[in-house]
Formats: C-alpha cells, sequence, structure tokens
C-alpha cells in the first residue's frame, strides 16, 4: 500500500492551509522552505533507492511509512510561525548504512535538541518544546570526519498544537 501511494504522492500542504482544529500534522505530508541532504535528493517518506535495497524507510525491525530522508549534511526548514507547541519524532540511521550521525532541532536559530552520536539501527525518540518558536529547523551533522553512508532519517516527524 505504501509503495502505490509512493508512485502518485498527494501534493505536499501548506501549513497555513490547516484548520485551526487540526492539532496535529506530519512534517512528511508538509512543503518545506528547505529540504538540502547531503547524497542525492531530499524526500519524504522514502529513501534513495541503491542496487537491491527498497526505497522504504526502515531503522532495525520497523518500517516508517512517513518520515524525511536526511543524508548528513541535512537541513529541514520550516515556518511554523509560533502557533505549535511541540515536535515529537522518532530518528535513526536507515538500515543497511553504517554513518554516525547526530540530530539536531533548532528554534530561530537555538538549539533545543541534539541527541548523541548515533552509529546503530535503533529508533530514538525526542518530544521537543517548540512554544514560541517561529522558524523550525531539523539538522543531521556528520559526527565522525566523513559523510559516507551517514543516512539519517526523521521518523514519523510531528507538530502538535
Amino acid at each position: 500500500e505504501h509503495l502505490l501511494e509512493l508512485l502518485s504522492p498527494s501534493q505536499p500542504r501548506q501549513l497555513t492551509e490547516l484548520l485551526p482544529s487540526e492539532s496535529m500534522v506530519s512534517l512528511a505530508d508538509l512543503e518545506l522552505e528547505v529540504a538540502e541532504v547531503g547524497w542525492g535528493k531530499a524526500l519524504r517518506s522514502q529513501v534513495l533507492v541503491e542496487g537491491d535495497v527498497s526505497c522504504l524507510i526502515e531503522v532495525g525491525s520497523d518500517f516508517w511509512s512517513s518520515g524525511l530522508y536526511a543524508h548528513a549534511p541535512a537541513l529541514h526548514a520550516l515556518t511554523i510561525g509560533k502557533q505549535w507547541k511541540q515536535f515529537a519524532t522518532k530518528f535513526g540511521i536507515q538500515n543497511n548504512h553504517e554513518g554516525s550521525v547526530v540530530f539536531v532541532v533548532k528554534g530561530d536559530g537555538k538549539e533545543l535538541f541534539r541527541s548523541q552520536v548515533v552509529r546503530d539501527h535503533v529508533a530514538r525518540e525526542a518530544v521537543v518544546d517548540v512554544a514560541g518558536v517561529t522558524l523550525l529547523e531539523l539538522v543531521v551533522e556528520e559526527a565522525d570526519g566523513s559523510t559516507r553512508d551517514d543516512w539519517g532519517v526523521w521518523l514519523d516527524p510531528q507538530l502538535h498544537r
């Protein structure tokens, strides 16, 4: 079912189109102002296809239908206009890749969250207070002096009112 959705994806929504009654939105469904990755092109709800490895986002034994491909160095940014209270996400390194990365969440240029160095295929979680934030930035940094295999992925990234 997810593969069929990827073949004919829906248009990303503008954050300004959301109704006040919508209390949660996935960043993978939104038009981001900045979406830059260190290898390939920025993708939503899938990763680059290389060789015989699929495009599905997989970390550990889990598949994620919603996420952002974020090969380091990566930046995803969106103006949230002080309208949201919380950013919640899981994050990790895509299966079949042996990189090392750090995940960072910034609000108006100020660091709100920084992960430890991630080198394995275990999904971790972050819940970040973004009340009063105008510009939200998701950054993935390389961690060992090389960007080889640094396939970071934001898993089910969501804004909550």
